[in-house]
């Protein structure tokens, strides 16, 4: 019945739709073959792993007019697997056989060099306070396609202001579909000095000349799920043990809450992700879906028991001629409405309003919105670095945008929230214009004069690179 029902659209297209001619001299609105694809440059990377990345597959039956879009398609989703430097979907027709031609630039993917790093919770935090003990140095393995199976180890031992211990392993490949994975994680940290409480909506220290202010230990066992290109699954299960000084305690009795010293819980956490996203370092098209259930104590021993639920919407819209708008949303709602305060980081910690990045907000529930108007103001080009020798770092792309923002944010005051933190249960605002670099390697400088709610302004500094992030 299928192929009837194919036939008989075919015969009407053909017979009374206006014709066009493809390179072979064949209608356009005939149904091509997939017939073949041609995947060259990958040294390292299995030709399965970059097959499985794309949304064709020999023997499938597209339209010639869907081809170009299919083209750019698997470009698009190459370049998020962030296994390439360049990526190139050519295609052939002829006599409704359609070959595509796949070609790739393989990446670095073994990154093992020594940290010198600051602590502090962005560059601007950095600037401003001038602190610059808080030092971590250490060493960092990164190999981001393991054995060519687009596998990821990761291990990292940093000692100084912090001292971590952080192993970390994905695949995707347990199955012959390569749709079923695990990800393992284990992760140490141990601190002689660490934020104990916030104050006027800014994190204060305690130091302590006694051994470690704080101990953290968390192990992982994720599932992951991958039943369609742009879909994710991820099932954790996992343990979290922290311990801190009596002094700390006394400081802050809900640092742990009830002043404990110690606090440990299972816990599990369900994610789902829909990535239709143009690229992961800086989308113009698409858009991104996110939701997570997360329980944290799964046993009555257990010393902490709350159920979360967060979320992310993401939208990335081209506007027509050089110009692109952005819009995002996300939060979190909790069962707890007194959490402890290590486990309450809300805005300011790893999502922030631009404009407030010197302040952090804790609580319970929260939500941002960032909106932006770009425009492109240099396309990206491709330059080949003089300096370098020939190799994986030889050649380079560019491409910068300016762009005029606004976001907004809330954070509820809860019962435990210390009347000195003016900022929860205030609607917050911050709007400015900024400068993007986009260059190779996933890397991203940003600077960006914002004003917020309160008129305060400043010009701050981002810069984002991936291969260095935990």
């Amino acid at each position: 019945m299928l192929f009837l029902r194919v036939a008989i659209v075919a015969f009407l297209i053909v017979f009374f739709m206006p014709s066009e001619r493809s390179l072979a001299g064949e209608p356009l609105d005939s149904l091509c073959v997939v017939s073949k694809i041609s995947i060259s440059g990958n040294k390292k990377t299995r030709n399965w792993i970059i097959r499985r990345e794309l949304p064709f597959a020999v023997n499938d039956t597209v339209w010639p007019s869907d081809v170009e879009k299919l083209a750019l398609a698997a470009e698009e989703s190459l370049n998020k697997t962030s296994l390439f430097n360049f990526v190139f979907v050519n295609y052939e027709i002829n006599n409704q056989y359609i070959h595509f031609l796949v070609e790739v630039e393989e990446r670095w993917y073994i990154w093992p060099f020594p940290i010198f790093e600051f602590a502090d919770r962005n560059l601007s935090v950095l600037i401003k306070e001038g602190n610059y003990s808080r030092v971590n140095f250490g060493g960092y393995l990164r190999i981001d396609n393991f054995r060519g199976l687009n596998e990821q180890l990761r291990i990292r031992a940093v000692a100084g202001y912090r001292n971590q211990l952080a192993v970390n392993y994905t695949t995707y490949n347990l199955n012959s579909g390569h749709n079923h994975g695990v990800d393992i994680m284990f992760n140490y940290v141990a601190g002689h000095e660490i934020p104990f409480k916030t104050i006027g909506n800014e994190p204060v220290y305690f130091t302590s000349d006694n051994g470690f202010a704080r101990n953290y230990l968390e192990v992982q066992l994720s599932y992951l799920y991958r039943p369609k290109l742009n879909w994710f699954h991820r099932l954790s299960a996992g343990h979290t043990y922290i311990n801190v000084q009596d002094t700390v305690a006394a400081l802050n009795p809900l640092y742990l809450g009830e002043a404990r010293t110690d606090l440990s819980f299972f816990e599990l956490r369900y994610e789902i992700t829909h990535d239709k996203r143009s690229s992961k370092v800086y989308p113009l098209r698409g858009y991104y879906l996110k939701g997570v259930i997360h329980q944290q104590g799964l046993f009555s021993f257990d010393d902490f028991h709350a159920t979360s639920l967060e979320g992310s919407v993401r939208g990335y819209y081209p506007l027509g001629g050089r110009f692109y708008s952005s819009s995002d949303v996300l939060g979190k709602v909790s069962t707890e409405q007194n959490l402890p305060y290590i486990l309450s980081e809300a805005i300011g910690f790893s999502d922030y309003i631009r404009g407030f990045e010197y302040y952090v907000l804790n609580g319970s529930q929260y939500v941002i919105n960032k909106n932006a108007l770009k425009y492109e103001l240099m396309p990206t080009r491709v330059v080949n670095l003089p300096f370098i020798p020939k190799g994986k770092f030889k050649k380079a792309h560019f491409a910068m945008y300016l762009n005029i923002f606004a976001d907004m944010g809330y954070v509820t005051r809860d019962s435990n929230t210390p009347y000195n933190n003016t900022l929860e249960g205030n609607f917050l605002y911050g709007w400015g214009v900024g400068l993007d670099l986009v260059t190779y390697y996933d890397n991203i400088f940003r600077l960006e004069y914002t004003i917020n709610k309160f008129g305060e302004s400043g010009f701050f500094l981002h810069f984002g690179a991936p291969f260095l992030r935990n």
